[in-house]
């Protein structure tokens, strides 16, 4: 191939390159222009949802320390263990017990929150606070998650609704809330919307996304504290199925899904009753033995355990009464 030809070949290769630029270009442009625009309040609830996230709550704290105190043995959900651990086994914890500032502030964090001057938190001052506020499902932020979105983020939701990209909001480009509210925020009268403008707008609908989302539960879960452990012995509760009588929880006292001789005993009911209701004689009744015995039919239709979901403790019949009376009139 002689010179002149190689140089035809390459000036049409380059020809071809250029064309297939330029369409990708294009083509970009064509579906940037065409995107539609999505929900304002959506993008905020995603920048709301992202600083959530980062916050911790005071339980991941405490579990996040509670681990690197003693890594040989598994973290229960166990508030005696955690004591155990804070305490280094002693009958109170500490401030000054172990010299590290993290524990020092989970500490003062206790502290605070159960309006304690001293040094001191005794195990029941713990439990008290833990069941409060290290459970699962109410558990408050360690710090609150910021309440402002940065500049950096407001001119991100600018620019994906600025689909021309000439660095103002007109038309259909102006998100809903904003169009019904523009005179007000539109403060030359150009019927558009510049950055300046949008950022003076910005909080002011931020905020309100975001005590919609505080108010629905969806940002700050356990906003109302929820019984997570039981006060006595600072054990969280199993989770048992429903269907059960009310008073297998109540029975139930060291929360461990299931009810030992000993817990039957100290309601004060029949231990031959217990010996009956308990199939496979083990010393415990679980779930799922209550659950088929309930389920038990006769052949004449009767259910001879029927009686168990009316059985009562003490407390419930205490909590019945109440009832009643408050009933009458």
């Amino acid at each position: 191939m002689n010179c002149c030809s190689k140089i035809l070949v390459l000036s049409f290769f380059a020809f071809l390159c250029a064309g297939l630029v330029s369409s990708q270009e294009g083509s970009f442009k064509k579906s940037k222009k065409d995107r539609r625009p999505s929900d304002e309040d959506a993008k905020m609830m995603k920048i709301l949802e992202r600083s959530f996230k980062l916050a911790d709550t005071e339980r991941d704290r405490f579990i996040r320390e509670l681990v690197r105190l003693d890594s040989t043995e598994a973290l229960r959900v166990d508030f005696k263990q955690w004591f155990a651990r804070l305490s280094a086994g002693g009958t109170t914890w500490e401030r000054g017990k172990f010299e590290r500032q993290n524990i020092m502030e989970l500490f003062d964090r206790a502290a605070m929150r159960l309006k304690l001057d001293g040094n001191t938190i005794t195990r029941d001052q713990f439990f008290v606070y833990a069941n409060r506020y290290l459970g699962s499902e109410n558990s408050p932020y360690w710090r609150e998650p910021k309440e402002n979105a940065s500049s950096k983020e407001i001119a991100k939701v600018f620019e994906h609704f600025d689909r021309d990209n000439d660095q103002f909001l007109k038309g259909d480009e102006i998100p809903t809330s904003l169009q019904t509210d523009l005179a007000r925020w539109d403060k030359n009268g150009d019927g558009r919307i510049d950055s300046d403008e949008y950022r003076a707008y910005f909080p002011e609908s931020y905020e309100r996304v975001r005590q919609q989302m505080l108010n629905s539960g969806q940002g700050m879960p356990g906003q109302q504290p929820v019984e997570t452990a039981d006060p006595d012995t600072g054990i969280a509760p199993a989770k048992l199925p429903p269907g059960l009588p009310r008073w297998f929880a109540e029975v139930d006292r060291d929360r461990d899904g299931q009810i030992a001789l000993f817990e039957w005993r100290k309601a004060g009911w029949p231990l031959d009753e217990f010996g009956t209701l308990d199939i496979n004689d083990d010393g415990f009744l679980v779930p799922d033995e209550v659950l088929r015995l309930l389920a038990t039919i006769n052949r004449d239709g009767t259910q001879p355990f029927e009686y168990l979901m009316k059985k009562t403790t003490a407390k419930t019949s205490s909590s019945l009464a109440k009832k009643s009376l408050g009933g009458r009139k």
